[in-house]
């Protein structure tokens, strides 16, 4: 499942963004909003680079998703299944998808991926990942607690992000700040929704 993990969560960072591999992870999620907003737009399945995901929304969980896909691995057909919280802020709305972790793993610290999103049909999501950059800034100039170091798993991106700052701490220096430089806006992930008649 070493490699299989990975795989996954890069598909449904294409859900609902993110890897081991992401150069900025968060410990926290960003706080969630009282306001559920187009919560029930996520509802359904949709489909990113050759994968299908499963979106549910929890009746005990208000502006949570539940979200999952099947792999075949081992001659055998394994669930993969992720969680994510949403969160609307003064400049965009945001969804921190938590890391899968292999099975049994009680030790690996809990770390999310947080990007902006925005529907821009009923059809078609659109994701937006943290800018490495920005975040960097903004931990180095104690504007947010967290730490920069080097990232081992991607020889593209020297640096790597990881805040320790809440949530709650997060969101007001986002709307503090703008999301506009905080967010790559250059290369969206794009998901599209598969209609009834084709999910059923």
């Amino acid at each position: 499942m070493k490699t299989l993990i990975p795989t996954i969560a890069t598909g449904l960072l294409s859900l609902l963004t993110f890897t081991s591999c992401s150069s900025v992870n968060s410990a926290h999620p960003l706080t969630k909003s009282s306001n559920t907003g187009d919560l029930e737009s996520f509802d359904g399945a949709w489909t990113h680079g050759g994968m299908v995901f499963t979106v549910e929304i929890p009746k005990k969980a208000p502006a949570t998703l539940a979200a999952a896909t099947l792999a075949y691995e081992n001659d055998k057909f394994e669930i993969i299944e992720l969680k994510a919280i949403t969160a609307k802020g003064q400049h965009g709305q945001y969804i921190s998808v938590l890391q899968p972790k292999e099975k049994g793993d009680n030790e690996t610290p809990d770390r999310y991926m947080i990007s902006e999103y925005s529907f821009e049909r009923e059809d078609t999501l659109l994701l937006w990942p943290m800018e490495m950059e920005a975040f960097a800034k903004a931990v180095e100039g104690g504007q947010l607690k967290g730490k920069v170091h080097e990232n081992k798993e991607n020889k593209f991106m020297p640096k790597a992000v990881t805040l320790s700052a809440s949530g709650k701490e997060i969101l007001e220096y986002l709307n503090k700040h703008g999301a506009q430089n905080h967010f790559d806006y250059k290369s969206p992930t794009i998901l599209k929704r598969i209609p009834h008649s084709q999910g059923d």
